[in-house]
């Protein structure tokens, strides 16, 4: 198992094969929260099961300290939320399968807090659950896009995702888009060289192809692919008015 200690020296995204925090085996969890001091921490909190007040209940028992700025963002039917002093920082989002909500409460945190010098960290629990209420396809280009953005932002971030609910091919169509995967089944062997996938992407169509695939649909007629390839090989060209 690899632990936090091993990869704090820049910010990165996690890929976390347990259950989140709350339960017995969240030291990983934890311990990717806790790489500053309360004080010195800017944290956002993303859960699919838990409430606000769990969460907020959740943090006081593991860290004591609240973080210095902390955004809680409760995703589903939680019930009534209570009233809290901490009102402001909490977001509740309804419809589990709105992800453009979802990300655009996420960026309003992290925009608000990057002119800070604190370091930012995020907890998204999780890829499991979020995988109950959108396809895999989806998910995985929300996914692509967060942690790219996550990056810009300087985000110590880390995803929960249960290893026993996927197939091997889902697991697999996640686990590129992290830095470090930790506790994760082993990768099952490669079915194509790195030389001869480095072949098989030279051609911009080829890699087009790829990206409909990742981005658009697992499968496809043809005439859908090329109708797309058109679009976006249009899109690329240098105006001729330029």
């Amino acid at each position: 198992m690899k632990s936090a200690a091993d990869s704090t020296s820049s910010p990165e995204n996690a890929l976390v094969f347990s259950p989140a925090i709350g339960n017995r085996t969240d030291d990983e969890c934890v311990s990717r929260l806790s790489t500053s001091p309360p004080s010195a921490t800017n944290a956002l909190l993303v859960s699919y099961k838990q409430s606000p007040e769990e969460l907020l209940e959740r943090w006081r028992e593991r860290f004591g300290d609240e973080p210095s700025s902390f955004g809680i963002i409760a995703v589903g039917n939680h019930g009534s939320p209570r009233q809290t002093e901490n009102d402001r920082n909490v977001v509740s989002l309804v419809r589990p399968d709105c992800l453009g909500r979802l990300q655009t409460a996420m960026y309003l945190y992290l925009d608000q807090w990057s002119t800070t010098d604190r370091q930012q960290v995020l907890c998204f629990d999780s890829i499991t659950a979020m995988l109950r209420h959108v396809n895999r396809t989806i998910a995985f280009r929300f996914v692509h896009s967060l942690t790219n953005s996550l990056r810009r932002f300087d985000v110590d971030a880390h995803f929960h995702m249960h290893p026993q609910a996927h197939d091997e091919e889902t697991i697999a169509m996640f686990r590129p888009l992290f830095d470090t995967v930790i506790d994760g089944p082993p990768k099952t062997a490669p079915t194509i060289s790195p030389e001869a996938l480095s072949v098989l992407l030279d051609s911009p169509r080829r890699r087009f192809v790829c990206r409909y695939l990742a981005e658009i649909a697992d499968t496809a007629d043809v005439s859908a692919v090329a109708d797309r390839i058109a679009v976006w090989e249009s899109e690329a060209a240098p105006s001729r008015d330029t």
